[in-house]
């Protein structure tokens, strides 16, 4: 089916149903690498439509995680000036606290989008619900009826929500080619929240004069992952601790060995006299270190938002040479068209006149073919075909076999010419169809006479037997089919063999 539906699709060349497919087919074929070339194009460009889109989502992302942080940082000094205030430290009003409310209120303002609209907690729904929750909180805040532990953990659930805003916000829109910087952007951003719930549990240690177990164990956790946090931001960005160690040693003393010796306190002893001055020292110590922090973000946020305008340039250009190369497929497509149909038009009569010249060849070469066949042995035949010439061979032993019919002069006599013409190619049929399984050469047949040679085609000691075999096999044969004519004679073979020289 297949290969009559090939014959079908090629036609006749000679015909003009054939000529029309035959244009059409070389029409098609030159169409195919066209329309690849045009979807590759439509591809290229897409993708980089898709490509830039992407980068700009990632900008955005960081942009937003920017505002995020500012505003993470706001709520954590809300958070932690509200313990203070909670824990006695400073004027024994709110007044102090009005200033960090309306420095989170701007920052939750300059907000420019709002992550979640169908949050399941209500007070993260949206902007003004949230603002809403906030103020219920402040407004409740009462010095004489409190608990501390509540307060911090009513700021540490906002906060890890907004962290995790900030976070899905990088990882979902991250890039191969800035990955490192982004991991580093993520580190430090996890590190500040650790170290804000450090700043507020260490002014609790030094204010109360000492923290509960669990609270102790909840320090010990904060200070660790924070610390790995950092070791990580430092392995995946050089710029980190370069900007760190400097900010921390900018006024003449390093502040990072004045922590530790904090830490070494709070991580060694369960209870200390409670000093209010010394957890405003630990407390201005940890903003100052926080603010490094927040620094190393915004840089880290500068050079991501550089590294990915760069890229978006790269993806312009390559968007713009994309577009033009795919307008001018689409001009030269119908130029092609035309020029191959005019090109295929011109050698089309040449070509079919060459195929059917082609055919005449192929059938008189396999005329001449059948005949020296029929004529010559095979490896003389192969040698006549490469020029080459045919000398007389002498063979030293071959083996001859004649068979004709028994007594034909009067069988003819007895018999209508066209019946003994029919049984002649009847019985030579056979002969030719049976002399095929032996290694034997039809030398000639004349009249009711076929002449076969054996030894000639592979010289050899078996020819003898070979012809032999052959000619009980012709005898069996004839003596089982009976061929028999109208008037009842019965037609015999006489078969003769001779072994030797031959030239």
């Amino acid at each position: 089916m297949v290969a009559n539906l090939g014959k079908c699709w090629r036609g006749d060349p000679l015909s003009d149903t054939g000529k029309r497919q035959q244009i059409l087919q070389i029409l098609s074929l030159t169409l195919l690498p066209i329309l690849g070339l045009w979807a590759f194009t439509v591809y290229s460009v897409s993708d980089s439509i898709k490509g830039k889109t992407d980068l700009e989502q990632t900008q955005n992302a960081v942009k937003f995680s920017v505002e995020l942080g500012l505003f993470l940082d706001r709520i954590q000094r809300e958070r932690d000036m509200s313990v203070l205030y909670l824990s006695i430290l400073g004027p024994e009003t709110k007044t102090f606290l009005m200033n960090e409310y309306l420095l989170t209120d701007e920052a939750l303002l300059m907000l420019s989008e709002w992550p979640v609209n169908d949050d399941f907690d209500e007070a993260f729904r949206s902007k003004f619900e949230f603002q809403e929750h906030l103020n219920a909180h402040r407004n409740e805040l009462d010095p004489n009826n409190f608990d501390i532990y509540v307060e911090m953990n009513f700021y540490n659930l906002l906060i890890e929500r907004f962290v995790v805003w900030m976070y899905g916000a990088i990882t979902e829109s991250s890039m191969a080619s800035i990955w490192k910087v982004l991991v580093a952007y993520q580190k430090i951003v996890t590190g500040m929240e650790h170290i804000g719930i450090e700043r507020a549990l260490g002014t609790v240690f030094y204010v109360d004069g000492g923290l509960s177990q669990q609270l102790y164990e909840r320090y010990i956790a904060r200070v660790n992952i924070f610390k790995a946090n950092y070791r990580s931001a430092v392995l995946y960005s050089d710029i980190v601790d370069p900007i760190f160690q400097e900010g921390v040693t900018s006024d003449g003393t390093n502040l990072t060995v004045v922590i530790e010796r904090f830490r070494f306190e709070i991580q060694h002893s369960i209870l200390v006299e409670a000093s209010i001055s010394k957890g405003q020292w630990w407390f201005d110590n940890m903003t100052i270190y926080l603010d490094r922090l927040l620094i190393i973000q915004q840089d880290l946020a500068e050079l991501i938002n550089g590294e990915l305008q760069s890229i978006i340039d790269v993806e312009e250009k390559n968007l713009t040479i994309s577009v033009c190369f795919l307008a001018l497929v689409i001009f030269m497509c119908p130029l092609v068209i035309y020029s191959v149909e005019a090109l295929t038009t011109g050698i089309q009569l040449y070509a079919i006149a060459m195929v059917q010249k082609s055919k005449e060849l192929v059938k008189e070469k396999q005329k001449a073919d059948a005949l020296l066949y029929r004529m010559v042995p095979g490896p003389i035949v192969t040698k006549l075909k490469r020029c080459k010439s045919v000398e007389a061979e002498y063979f030293k032993s071959v083996t001859i076999m004649f068979c004709d019919i028994n007594d034909f002069t009067t069988l003819l006599q007895v018999t209508p010419p066209s019946e003994a013409i029919n049984l002649i190619n009847t019985m030579f049929n056979t002969i030719d169809s049976v002399i095929t399984e032996y290694e034997v050469f039809k030398v000639e047949n004349v009249y009711d006479s076929y002449m076969v040679a054996a030894g000639l085609l592979n010289r050899g000691t078996e020819h003898a037997a070979e012809m032999a075999n052959l000619s009980l096999a012709l005898l069996s044969i004839f003596h089982t089919r009976n061929y028999i004519t109208s008037s009842g004679v019965c037609v015999r073979m006489r078969i003769g063999i001779h072994t030797g020289e031959s030239v």
